[in-house]
């Protein structure tokens, strides 16, 4: 089993939790806790919302895309 906290455990006192269990190659969710408070934005993710945003204006290329080319090039810890 692997055990996860939230990163802000001691900064917003947020007692969630995870237990995975790697099963076919692949973590599954055992337990979970839910976090005590909303996620946090970083300017890495607001900075791909901009650039969304102004390609959709100032391009002719389909929004669909535009937002699968964002999160496929976005560092992993900010794409979905």
């Amino acid at each position: 089993n692997y055990y996860w906290c939230c990163k802000s455990t001691k900064l917003l006192n947020c007692n969630s939790q995870a237990i995975t269990r790697l099963s076919n190659e692949q973590q599954m969710v055992v337990k979970f806790v839910d976090h005590n408070h909303s996620p946090s934005t970083s300017a890495e993710s607001i900075s791909n919302i901009k650039e969304v945003k102004t390609q959709v204006k100032n391009t002719r290329t389909l929004s669909c895309q535009i937002i699968q080319l964002c999160t496929t090039s976005a560092p992993s810890h900010i794409a979905p």
